[in-house]
């Protein structure tokens, strides 16, 4: 993601950037830095969509499977007794 903030900045100041290249028109040089910033936007979407899902395992494995576990194994342990 720095890589592509890095190249979205170059291109917007009109730097010299390898993937816009010295002979490519200004349309192209463009349409290439359209392309890095919708994958900077997808990036960050994400890592939002990552963060949401990450707290939703920690619910489901605190409220859900780790008490379905115990009470599992408490059978388990009983019945052998």
């Amino acid at each position: 993601m720095f890589k592509d903030n890095e190249k979205s900045m170059k291109l917007s100041q009109g730097k010299f950037v390898v993937e816009g290249g010295l002979f490519k028109s200004q349309a192209s040089k463009d349409k290439l830095k359209d392309k890095v910033v919708a994958r900077i936007a997808q990036t960050e979407r994400d890592i939002t969509n990552w963060d949401l899902i990450k707290k939703m395992l920690i619910v489901y494995l605190a409220e859900i499977a780790i008490p379905e576990f115990r009470n599992s194994k408490n059978m388990k342990y009983i019945t052998a007794m």
